[in-house]
């Protein structure tokens, strides 16, 4: 429906990744909401953080920069190295940046663009511009 609309973030597969804790790439959960132009149709998702009791704010096409280490919100599994040289890494958006280290491995301090992520089985408010619907 045109406006807010407050909407679950569900997944089909099985198993959830990473037992439930995992996450769905914002761009890819509202994928399905479309102008006639085929231009993304969702212009602002709005998520709560426990953390800093704060609202978030996601819009298409936004990313974030994770590190050699950390979890990959989309598999709730450590970024694999390979994965992120080879740019297949789920939710990756671009290649990796090398900040020290060899040019040929990802570690150290390099970094990775990856999709903003939305968590399995959050409520988000999402302001769409077009009456739709959300296939997850």
């Amino acid at each position: 429906m045109t406006g807010w609309n407050l909407v679950p973030v569900l997944t089909n597969e099985v198993p959830l990744p990473g037992d439930g804790a995992g996450a769905i790439s914002a761009d890819d959960y509202f994928g399905t909401l479309r102008t006639t132009t085929g231009d993304a149709a969702w212009l602002k998702a709005l998520t709560w953080n426990t953390s800093t009791q704060t609202w978030d704010s996601i819009g298409p096409g936004d990313t974030v920069l994770r590190t050699a280490g950390e979890k990959n919100p989309c598999t709730d599994a450590t970024l694999a190295a390979a994965a992120v040289k080879a740019t297949t890494e789920p939710c990756q958006s671009a290649a990796y940046t090398e900040v020290g280290g060899t040019a040929t491995v990802f570690d150290n301090s390099d970094t990775v663009v990856m999709e903003e992520e939305l968590a399995i089985g959050a409520g988000v408010w999402v302001w769409s511009t077009v009456d739709g619907v959300i296939i997850p």
